[in-house]
């Protein structure tokens, strides 16, 4: 029996052609084939953020989460953005998770399912059991805190959102 000559190739397929070359060329530091498509995919919106921010600097304010200028921030969330098709989105959702300081793991979950088109509708009850778990959360490192308090709170927010909603 005659063996082939060529293996059959393992793992996830190649999606950016001359890895090689730019390895060779030193543009980024990335050591694994892997680092080097995070870093090409991290490239457009990072491109996209830079020419928002010429174009209206303190509107853009929130570009620095991502970059200064000279260093680059969160390269995970960029690549995750960088799979997004949509300019307009791409910034959107950039803006969106540098203002709320979204962990870099649940932002590039998030990213993922907004991409795959498997993000979840909201509902009502799944958002009670979020407020609950966070005012119990808070009660528990804060005990003396009196039920008065919180409905004020609550009250204070929804009158807060309800100003937004206005504006």
């Amino acid at each position: 029996m005659e063996e082939s000559s060529e293996k059959k190739r393992r793992g996830r397929p190649r999606v950016w052609h001359g890895i090689d070359k730019i390895r060779s060329l030193h543009l980024c530091e990335a050591k694994t084939d892997r680092g080097i498509q995070e870093f090409l995919w991290s490239a457009k919106p990072l491109q996209y953020l830079k020419k928002a921010q010429a174009k209206d600097p303190a509107g853009m304010a929130w570009v620095a989460f991502y970059t200064d200028g000279a260093q680059v921030f969160h390269r995970a969330i960029l690549s995750a953005l960088g799979r997004l098709q949509d300019e307009a989105a791409i910034l959107e959702w950039a803006k969106t998770i540098a203002e709320n300081k979204t962990p870099t793991s649940r932002a590039v979950a998030v990213l993922r399912q907004v991409r795959t088109g498997k993000q979840t509708e909201p509902r009502m009850l799944t958002l009670l059991l979020c407020i609950e778990q966070a005012v119990n959360h808070y009660i528990h490192g804060h005990p003396t805190t009196t039920q008065e308090m919180i409905v004020k709170a609550l009250r204070d927010y929804a009158d807060g959102l309800a100003d937004e909603e206005e504006d």
